[in-house]
């Protein structure tokens, strides 16, 4: 058992929306206000660094209660108050893409659980046409904008936390945080088909 950082921020803006962004960290034994601050800083920064491929009409805003939750059950076992940074608002004023096409952040760990690596995957909405590339992919340019959005949530600001991937609870395996190591943006969109969060 150990206990992590829930981050999140607020999707809306336009239809099909609001939507959660989730972000997870390690702080250590006894995660504080710091921790915090710090989560939401890096949530915020790897946002503002693709929000020139975001529609004006969609806003991020950060939720200032970042709540500790246990990784073995997920149970929350914990919770810090903090003034949120100020949202992220899409710079983009190209024609938005259809609401199902997604681009993907995704978190890459060094641990296996039951035979599959563990990976993070971010769903990022409110693309715009600048985004495609030739024969419909993810540009290479907005490819280098996401990757840079997950360098920001493995950067320190202030505060040292560890961002990490939340393996869920499983029948016959416990719940388990894995480090995040790197990241990778597949040029294939992506389509949400279901949400837990």
């Amino acid at each position: 058992m150990a206990n992590i950082i829930r981050a999140r921020a607020v999707i809306s803006g336009t239809s099909g929306l609001p939507g959660i962004w989730t972000v997870y960290f390690d702080a250590g034994a006894s995660p504080g206000g710091t921790h915090a601050t710090e989560a939401l800083a890096r949530v915020r920064a790897c946002i503002e660094a693709m929000k020139s491929v975001i529609t004006t009409a969609v806003t991020y805003s950060y939720d200032g209660r970042v709540v500790t939750i246990d990784d073995s059950n997920g149970h929350p076992n914990g919770a810090a108050a903090v003034p949120p940074p100020a949202a992220t608002v899409g710079t983009s004023a190209t024609a938005e893409l259809p609401k199902a096409a997604q681009a993907l952040l995704v978190d890459q760990t060094g641990d296996v659980i039951n035979a599959r690596r563990v990976v993070g995957r971010h769903f990022i909405a409110g693309l715009t046409q600048s985004t495609l590339g030739t024969n419909g992919v993810v540009s290479a340019a907005t490819q280098a904008l996401i990757l840079a959005g997950g360098l920001a949530l493995r950067t320190n600001i202030v505060t040292p936390i560890t961002h990490c991937v939340w393996h869920r609870p499983k029948t016959g395996f416990p719940g388990v945080h894995s480090t995040v190591i790197g990241s990778f943006a597949p040029p294939e969109f992506a389509v949400l088909r279901g949400r837990r969060d």
